[in-house]
């Protein structure tokens, strides 16, 4: 178990890690963090480890310091701060699970720290995913997530992907063709991950040139009707999107010529 002190600890003394869980700006809500800060001053401490020569390192709370840096606090203010000892492991655990209690982490920042436990700190990946609260297949399905090419993991941070849709992906590494078929399914960013999985399953079964005639798209019927086509793991499935000014007779016969193409 972690021993905590409690201590007022100068600005300049204050280090964010790099690898700090939550590394994305919200403009709307860190300028009303910002306001309050200015006004209130800060109510809840942050919680820091030691890192030697009297820095420390920010496990929680590293919006605040943010917005006190930029409100232009000088070096000398001090900063109520919850001090853990222990080793970085704990302290990132520590990290991990005060921000799942306070707000839930997104899936990547869960997925990251799995990363961050396996690899950096030397964790077995049975005893990462209990730190998590998360199962060993959850983990056994990121980690091989990790392992995808780099393109895709670099969409994958930058956001043009879901990690339940890079998950499905992952599954097919060994199985090029049907892989890059998903990936670029997933990257227009129109497909429910578990449609996603049913065109892996078809590509399996049919060839990835006949999971390519069922792939998730638009067909166009007029103006301002369209035919939504996604597969299923048996057979497709069609909605039809008419406009009150266009004719259910071509909307039928659009969806009858389109089953008779894929029989």
């Amino acid at each position: 178990m972690m021993n905590v002190d409690m201590k007022q600890i100068r600005l300049d003394k204050l280090n964010i890690p790099a690898e700090s869980l939550r590394k994305f700006k919200n403009p709307g809500s860190d300028e009303l963090l910002k306001k309050s800060i200015d006004q209130h001053g800060i109510f809840v401490p942050l919680i820091v480890s030691l890192l030697g020569k009297g820095e420390y390192a920010v496990w929680d709370g590293t919006r605040r310091l943010r917005m006190l840096q930029e409100l232009g606090k000088p070096g000398s203010f001090r900063i109520a701060s919850i001090i853990m000892q222990g080793g970085d492991t704990e302290a990132l655990i520590a990290q991990i699970n005060i921000n799942q209690i306070r707000e839930r982490l997104s899936l990547l920042a869960e997925a990251s720290a799995l990363k961050q436990l396996v690899e950096d700190q030397l964790l077995s990946l049975s005893e990462a995913a209990r730190k998590l609260l998360k199962s060993r297949s959850w983990a056994t399905d990121v980690m091989k997530v990790w392992t995808l090419p780099k393109q895709i993991v670099a969409n994958l941070l930058k956001g043009r992907l879901g990690l339940s849709h890079t998950k499905v992906i992952a599954r097919y590494m060994d199985k090029p063709k049907i892989m890059n078929l998903l990936y670029k399914e997933a990257l227009k960013g129109n497909i429910a991950h578990n449609r996603l999985s049913s065109l892996g399953i078809i590509a399996e079964k049919n060839g990835v040139l006949k999971a390519g005639k069922l792939k998730p798209r638009r067909i166009k019927i007029s103006k301002k009707s369209w035919l939504r086509v996604e597969p299923l793991n048996e057979g497709v499935r069609v909605e039809l999107h008419l406009h009150e000014e266009d004719s259910t007779t071509a909307a039928v016969t659009k969806i009858t010529e389109f089953l008779n193409n894929v029989r």
